[in-house]
């Protein structure tokens, strides 16, 4: 009796210190050194919910209904501060611009236009529009715009993983938010797939973390989810880290440069109005 009470207390000891120690095998220094990078990411994260609205226009009455629905949910993270005021934010294409939608369709009786609302969702469940400004079907990428939307900046690394590195990802797997608290998953970088051209990483994701970041223990980003492989559940695939720089660096540039053009026209009209209102007809 005793032998079979040891043998069962040797296999349910690991486990117990597995779920008594929020760190596991980390030291306090560690942990505190942990949380300390995750501080600023938790901020950044935000929660995707993509809405369908749909205009149907009878064609006999000429009358329109709209309605709307939720499409898809995901996650993403703010990348950037825009010059014109809020945030950059990156997701993945499929999220913010779903293989599914179509703009329009027409039958006999009606004509129906399809239009994307995009929100972002914060740790606090506060509510932001995003406007779709870039998108890279090939690599899944997608960046967004959030007028009011103010938070901190997860940066990309400038240096790449090794295989063997340990991640974090934040995301909101099955569309789960909790207040305050959203989801933390660790990981591993596994390197770059010759066959798939995506970095590899080992870690738990479910439908709902695409688009969510994947950081190194600086709390840089070196990569994004954009899927996993049905055939082993724990594979999750990402753009490069070379692929995912160039993505924003290329897209950062173009609308500071777009606003710097906006601006200048901007200017220039104020400087002829002012001149208009100086002459005497």
């Amino acid at each position: 009796m005793s032998n079979k009470f040891f043998n069962v207390a040797l296999l349910i000891l690991p486990v117990l210190l597995m779920f008594s120690c929020s760190c596991g095998h980390l030291t306090p220094e560690a942990c505190d050194q942990v949380a300390d990078v995750l501080s600023s990411p938790r901020e950044s994260f935000v929660m995707i919910d993509v809405n369908i609205v749909r205009r149907t226009c009878n064609k006999e009455t000429k009358v329109c209904e709209n309605d709307t629905g939720s499409l898809i949910s995901g996650s993403g993270f703010v990348v950037a501060e825009a010059p014109s005021g809020g945030s950059y934010v990156i997701t993945a294409a499929h999220v913010c611009r779903p293989p599914i939608f179509k703009e329009r369709e027409e039958t006999e009786a009606a004509i129906i236009n399809y239009r994307l609302e995009v929100f972002a969702k914060t740790k606090e469940m506060m509510k932001f529009d995003l406007d779709v400004i870039e998108i890279d079907v090939k690599n899944d990428l997608c960046m967004l715009h959030g007028e009011s939307l103010i938070r901190p900046v997860i940066s990309v690394a400038e240096v790449k993983l090794r295989p063997g590195d340990e991640t974090f990802n934040i995301a909101a797997p099955r569309g789960i938010l909790h207040g305050e608290a959203p989801i933390i998953i660790g990981g591993i970088y596994n390197g770059d797939s010759t066959e798939v051209r995506k970095a590899v990483y080992t870690m738990l994701v479910a439908g709902g973390s695409s688009g969510s970041v994947i950081m190194n223990d600086k709390g840089e980003a070196v990569g994004m989810v954009s899927m996993m492989d049905v055939r082993f559940p724990y594979i999750v695939y990402s753009p490069t880290h070379d692929v995912l720089r160039g993505f924003v660096d290329q897209a950062l540039f173009w609308h500071a440069k777009s606003y710097i053009k906006a601006e200048k026209a901007q200017h220039n009209i104020s400087s002829m109005w002012e001149k208009i209102k100086n002459l005497d007809f």
